[in-house]
């Protein structure tokens, strides 16, 4: 069979596949933001590093689906697109300022599947949650708060990938 160009690039078959990155924002002045905010910030930044096509291509697939600042840990989920996600990382880590707060951003982990996803993102949550705050604690007391951030995250974690 011969393919016309309109049948082969208009092929709605093929699913969307997604990567979920997880990061971490460090605030230098520790005041927590909004998600809307680090997703215009990472917009904003897609758009200066490729352009306004490369934002028109790569903006609607980058989606916040988790912002944690209530512990402490500052853990981000970003979802994109398969095809985007290294561009993306590399934009994620070229964002210096959020609201005129100085910040870092690190990519921690990049997942294909919910499943593995979850358990990396409520361990992550509870390492930096404990970590983050005083490290003169004995281990014990520290996995302890892990096991308490944890149930309190799992319900929100949840709540995202559902």
């Amino acid at each position: 069979r011969v393919f016309c160009d309109h049948e082969r690039y208009n092929n709605n078959m093929v699913r969307f596949k997604n990567r979920y990155i997880i990061a971490r924002a460090l605030f230098h002045d520790k005041k927590p933001t909004s998600e809307h905010m680090l997703s215009n910030q990472l917009n904003l930044e897609i758009e200066s590093s490729f352009g306004l096509l490369g934002a028109r291509e790569m903006c609607p697939s980058v989606q916040v689906k988790y912002y944690e600042q209530k512990y402490g840990s500052n853990v981000v989920v970003l979802r994109c697109s398969r095809k985007d996600c290294r561009k993306v990382k590399i934009c994620l880590e070229n964002i210096e300022r959020v609201e005129g707060r100085t910040c870092t951003m690190r990519a921690v982990a990049v997942h294909g599947k919910l499943g593995s996803l979850k358990e990396n993102v409520l361990e992550k949550i509870g390492r930096f949650a404990v970590n983050g705050e005083d490290g003169d604690e004995e281990e014990e007391g520290k996995e302890e708060k892990r096991r308490k951030v944890r149930r309190k995250v799992e319900k929100a974690v949840e709540a995202m990938t559902s």
